[in-house]
């Protein structure tokens, strides 16, 4: 899509090669492996969207027209299902500045008046928004339920935990990490080529391949996440931009990316086509002070700016400086080629820095990278201990333990503690030290989805609040809202955690004191890294009781902390109590066996000796049906957090299921925009197959009489 656009734009094949060579290489590529996939997902999106906007405005036909505005919809209605709130909007703004740029600075010759550029800009923006909305509606939909049961309702962080909103950054700094090399400005460090191309471009002073709005953009997405914005107040005058923006402003700056690849495509086309050395001589000089001011800057504030990005930097200048000398002789042979060689190598500059040389660093354990700080590459084998973390088997190990439990006992969850609420009391969740080998043995991190096991930590931004309030309960303490991580009061016999099925607890044997799992809990696997205890207190996953009280507000899960009622024969109920009766001769014996157990679908016998209510340590959400015998019934939410199904005496077959109304209609959504644009595209194609077929074959022509086509504003 990059290169396509720039293409279109009027760029020869290498500056568009370099537009999408750097697109793909460095913080996009990056932050699409470790854990900035959330921004990195966008970007593709901004180019697909620009390309679908600059075709559309270029199209002579309605299908050609509908066809590329569906294409547009398509890339919206990715960051609309990934990142709904910011990376919309940001991903919205470059398309609309771009339709705005076309209408007011750059118009199309073929399009007509400016008022023709505006209907057709304001039709396709609508038309996109339209598809987007529709064709994400799969994951929108359900997503926005799930939001409003969260923590952050509404987008809403008052009640979340340390969810104040983010201040704004100096602008120094957001340079700064931009001309980085460390581990932490790994995913927005970029080619001092890039930087360097991009300051000539605009050096350059031409109204040529989008030029002026990616500066624009560039300025623009930096401004607005600095403490000096000079623009951010006329941004919050427009409805919801300040409740979307103001949460995480600087991640504002993640978009410069798009704009700066183009803008350095620009300046490499420049120096291709341009014929005046003086022009090309004023501009490098122009960008070369502004980069020197830029590092000078952030080494003013102690800013470690990389070696690594100057060079690529000193690089691009002087293949600059060569491309202008030789303007100066005869341009024949070589000479004649050089922008073209100097082009060359500069995408190869892009391929050195920052991949390949990060991997080098990697694979000779000079270096390191965002994740591995806690790993010594000299006692630690940093391949080793990446390769374990997504195994799928580790025999020999907890994990195979627990796989090996997983295969012939009833389901269970684990809890890994690693002593995240440290003695000071500092919170140090396991996402700072994710490779360290302690968090990866203990299986604290993600590790679980891969083994096939089942935990009840982790990190989510968007917990729901039942869960959170249940896990502060359980522990009397809270932690940021990102995280739900195990502390040390959980395992001083608290009844919420072994009402979590928490049948198991593993701790790292480098752990320096014994919890109070180690004092009642028995150990049934010890290895060098990993002591793994059984916990005597743990529920079952499902059972079933005959005492129902009403909920009260949360004061409930104080009530069974401190035992004074015991979760196995009570339960509290939110909404209308079900009839239940004891049994008959005042002793339950009832039975729940777990049939069939997916993400979205348990299957239950119950045999209760009367009328109760089956309780399932299973997190409830709006959304989860329930039948018994193949009536439906509704499932309630019970003891704040978990899940209950009202069964009669005798047995039957429980089922439960997730089919949230929200996933139904959006699915159609999705399922009805997919067969518009598919017919919109085909209907597309068939017109230019027939058009193609029309067109008479063209005479042969002289290549010197070849008409030299005028690109310099499309």
């Amino acid at each position: 899509a990059v290169y396509a656009f720039a293409r279109r734009i009027g760029m020869t094949s290498l500056p568009a090669l370099f537009a999408s060579t750097a697109f793909a290489i460095g913080p996009v590529t990056y932050g699409m492996t470790t854990d900035r996939i959330a921004i990195s997902t966008q970007y593709p999106s901004i180019a697909l969207g620009l390309l679908a906007a600059e075709m559309a405005l270029r199209s002579t036909r309605l299908a050609g027209f509908l066809s590329w505005t569906a294409l547009g919809g398509l890339a919206l209605s990715q960051n609309i299902a990934s990142w709904p709130a910011q990376g919309s909007l940001y991903t919205a703004m470059y398309i609309a500045g771009w339709l705005a740029y076309r209408w007011l600075f750059a118009p199309l010759p073929d399009v007509g008046s400016r008022l023709a550029h505006l209907k057709r800009a304001i039709l396709f923006g609508a038309g996109m928004l339209v598809m987007a909305i529709a064709f994400a509606g799969a994951a929108f939909w359900p997503a926005l339920e799930y939001t409003g049961q969260s923590t952050i309702a509404g987008g809403n962080y008052t009640n979340a935990v340390q969810g104040v909103n983010l201040p704004t950054a100096p602008i120094v700094n957001l340079i700064g990490v931009i001309l980085g090399d460390t581990p932490y400005s790994r995913l927005t460090a970029t080619s001092g080529a890039v930087i360097l191309l991009a300051l000539f471009a605009v050096g350059m002073w031409r109204n040529r391949y989008g030029v002026p709005f990616f500066a624009v953009a560039s300025w623009l997405f930096i401004d607005i996440s600095a403490n000096e914005s000079l623009t951010l107040r006329f941004f919050y005058l427009i409805p919801y931009f300040e409740h979307i923006h103001a949460h995480r402003p600087s991640a504002a700056s993640a978009y410069v990316y798009p704009a700066f690849f183009l803008l350095a495509a620009a300046g490499l086309q420049f120096l291709i086509e341009e014929v005046r050395a003086s022009r090309i001589l004023r501009a490098l000089a122009i960008a070369s002070v502004a980069f020197a001011g830029l590092v000078a800057l952030c080494r003013w504030r102690d800013l470690p700016v990389g070696a690594w990005p100057i060079g690529t930097a000193v690089v691009a200048a002087l293949l600059i400086l060569l491309c202008a000398l030789r303007l100066g002789g005869v341009s024949t042979g070589w000479s004649a080629r050089l922008p073209q060689f100097g082009a060359g190598i500069l995408v190869a500059v892009l391929l050195l820095y920052p991949t390949a040389v990060d991997y080098g660093r990697i694979m000779n354990g000079t270096g390191q990278t965002s994740g591995l700080e806690d790993v010594d590459p000299a006692t630690e084998d940093i391949e080793s201990v990446v390769n374990t973390t997504v195994k799928r088997e580790d025999p020999g190990t907890a994990a195979g333990f627990l796989q090996g439990q997983r295969d012939t006992q009833p389901p269970f969850r684990y809890a890994a503690y690693y002593a995240a609420d440290t003695a000071s009391g500092q919170h140090l969740p396991f996402v700072f030290r994710r490779l360290d080998p302690e968090i990866v043995h203990t299986l604290a991190g993600s590790r679980a989805g891969f083994l096939g096991l089942q935990q009840i930590s982790g990190y989510n931004p968007i917990h729901l609040r039942n869960y959170v309030e249940y896990f502060e309960a359980m522990q009397g303490k809270e932690q940021n809202y990102h995280f739900v991580d195990v502390f040390y009061q959980a395992l001083d016999e608290a009844q919420l955690f072994g009402m979590l099925n928490v049948r198991y607890v593993t701790i790292p044997i480098t752990l320096g004191f014994n919890p109070p799992i180690a004092v009642y809990g028995v150990e049934v696997f010890r290895d060098e890294q990993t002591i793994v205890y059984e916990n005597p207190r743990a529920f079952p996953r499902a059972w079933i009781v005959h005492e129902v009280r009403p909920a009260e507000d949360g004061e409930e899960l104080r009530l069974f902390n401190d035992y004074e009622v015991d979760g196995r024969t009570v339960a509290f109920v939110d909404g209308e109590l079900p009839g239940v009766t004891a049994p008959a001769d005042g002793v339950a014996n009832d039975e729940v066996t777990i049939t069939r157990y997916e993400p979205e679908e348990i299957a239950l016998t119950a045999r209760a000796d009367g009328a109760g209510l089956l309780v399932l340590s299973e997190v409830y959400t709006t959304g989860w049906k329930a039948t018994v015998d193949g009536v439906e019934i509704d499932v309630l939410e019970t003891n704040h957090a978990l899940r209950g199904v009202p069964v009669p005496a005798g047995e039957h077959e429980v089922v439960l299921r997730y089919e949230p109304m929200t996933l139904t209609v959006g699915l159609w959504s999705t399922g009805l925009a997919g067969a518009a644009m598919l017919g919109v595209w085909g209907w597309a194609l068939i017109g230019w197959r027939r058009s193609r077929s029309r067109m008479e074959p063209l005479a042969d022509v002289p290549a010197d009489d070849t008409p030299e086509l005028d690109v310099s504003r499309r």
